[in-house]
């Protein structure tokens, strides 16, 4: 769980909470992440504006993504399925 801030527990309450926080709250919450250009949450938001901004990253079905890697002599093809039963989906037919 990822406290909001650096404050006593976390920020979540300022009474007893009846759950303990994580002792790097300090270090580790929202407010830090947020303030922080090298942080988890900056890396998503620009992982995201990029996506947002060419076509072909986004994709058609909220359900999967699809999409590929490539290096010197292989090309992988990573399909992520985010769908509680199983769905096929045609994969296209790539000729490089």
């Amino acid at each position: 769980m990822l406290q909001w801030n650096a404050s006593a527990h976390g920020g979540f309450t300022t009474g007893t909470p009846w759950m303990r926080v994580n002792d790097d709250y300090p270090e580790w919450n929202a407010e830090q992440q947020i303030s922080d250009e090298t942080s988890v949450h900056a890396f998503w938001k620009r992982a995201l504006k990029v996506r947002k901004t060419h076509d072909a990253l986004v994709s058609r079905s909220k359900y999967v993504l699809i999409y590929t890697c490539s290096s010197f002599n292989s090309i992988y093809t990573i399909t992520l399925h985010f769908y509680l039963h199983l769905r096929i989906y045609p994969l296209p037919f790539f000729s490089y």
